[in-house]
């Protein structure tokens, strides 16, 4: 295994299933950049505060990499999240994704993240069924 998947699945593991906060303060470096998830960009400080907004909606996150692909320092990667809604512990949550990351001496340097947050909000009840369907069609949601 290549030390830029062992970098990205101590992440997963660390920041997400082990809600270890000072994880991405370690393994991310301060001036790194990330994008997506309702932002333009934002380093360490910001991604602590999604992470922390984010852990308060969900428990018992695992983050499985699906695919990976790897060249020199640029990773892409798909990947699946489970998880439980802490409103409600009987519901689970499956959310699918994709990062593409640079990587050096250990550390994430920048990322880029899509994730399916609308369906992730539905199944958790805070948008209403088929959101996407009904926001394509022209239908205002809420």
């Amino acid at each position: 295994m290549s030390q830029h998947k062992k970098t990205i699945e101590t992440w997963f593991q660390r920041v997400w299933a082990e809600e270890d906060k000072n994880a991405i303060h370690e393994l991310f470096i301060p001036e790194g950049k990330a994008k997506g998830m309702g932002a333009d960009t934002f380093g360490p400080e910001e991604f602590s505060q999604f992470h922390t907004a984010l852990l308060a909606l969900l428990s018992d996150v695992k983050i499985e990499i699906d695919e990976w692909f790897e060249n020199g320092d640029n990773i892409a990667l798909r990947c699946t999240m489970t998880a439980k809604s802490r409103k409600t512990p009987e519901t689970s949550i499956e959310m699918k994704g994709a990062c593409f990351t640079k990587m050096g001496d250990g550390h994430l340097i920048d990322a880029e993240n899509f994730f399916d947050f609308m369906g992730l909000f539905e199944q958790l009840g805070l948008m209403p069924e088929n959101s996407f369907g009904k926001a394509l069609s022209g239908m205002k949601i809420g």
